[in-house]
């Protein structure tokens, strides 16, 4: 196995879950951490705070989105679980 390969086995992340809104991002943030799952977090927004970028009202009405990942190993153990929320 390559230098590479080796560096970076083991940090590949799957799609588990996608929560919309602040109340079910924290639920499976607190789902994950109990059952001792390492993920990662990727946010989306429609938000831009992008100087020049005209402002448009019903953007911050809809809820923020979360994308959470788990490690290959993990991944239907955490899906199973945030599937319940």
């Amino acid at each position: 196995m390559s230098f590479f390969k080796k560096l970076f086995s083991g940090r590949k992340k799957c799609l588990a879950y996608t929560a919309t809104g602040k109340e079910i991002y924290f639920a499976a943030v607190n789902v994950l951490k109990n059952n001792n799952i390492a993920y990662r977090v990727k946010r989306l927004s429609n938000h831009s705070s992008t100087p020049g970028i005209d402002f448009v009202a019903h953007d911050y009405q809809t809820p923020e989105m979360y994308e959470f990942y788990a490690k290959e190993e993990d991944h239907s153990k955490a899906q199973h679980l945030l599937t319940k929320l």
